[in-house]
């Protein structure tokens, strides 16, 4: 599969033979809105082994910045065969800040909905203090649809709050929002 350029940023195919520098660019990274901000060599290789990174319902993308090397961030994309994609973006501490997660969200829905036709919708969680993060999300046109309190495991044990977010096809494809109807009870 050829790499595919978006928004000044190219996405690559991770190859499945390169675990070594899979395992080299997560671990030299902070994930610090991630359950585990240190992953070690072995918990990487871990998830390698068991279909994380790759398979029939996940793939893996880079994100490359043209004279930036290594990668300045990682798309994964899982539940694939469901109607129901999600997604992890993951962006170079250094790199935050700088448009990648807003060009990487673009990218993965447009890539989504191209490429899978069964996927209605796209569906995103985030820890609620990932600021960052959700207004990514917004400008990329997810609307909130859940606040889960005390859902988020931290390394420390503690429970944090996070949001659920989703772009459906219908309004990828018409540019307008459907609205939660969040007075629906009975």
């Amino acid at each position: 599969m050829p790499s595919e350029a978006a928004d000044g940023l190219m996405f690559s195919p991770w190859d499945p033979t390169d675990v070594d520098g899979l395992v080299q660019w997560v671990v030299d990274q902070s994930w610090d809105n991630y359950v585990t901000r240190h992953p070690t060599p072995a918990m990487v290789r871990g998830r390698v082994a068991e279909g994380f990174y790759a398979g029939p319902d996940c793939e893996t993308w880079w994100i490359q910045h043209e004279g930036a090397d290594p990668p300045v961030g990682l798309v994964r994309l899982h539940d694939l065969q469901d109607t129901g994609a999600l997604f992890d973006v993951y962006v170079c501490p250094q790199w935050r800040g700088r448009g990648v997660g807003l060009a990487a969200l673009r990218w993965l829905t447009r890539h989504l909905f191209h490429e899978y036709p069964h996927v209605m919708r796209i569906e995103a969680q985030t820890r609620a203090d990932n600021r960052a993060m959700r207004v990514v999300l917004r400008r990329a046109g997810y609307v909130k649809e859940a606040h889960y309190r005390a859902s988020w495991p931290t390394e420390t044990g503690e429970l944090s709050a996070s949001v659920g977010y989703a772009m459906l096809r219908q309004d990828f494809e018409s540019g307008r929002t459907t609205p939660v109807d969040w007075d629906a009870e009975p």
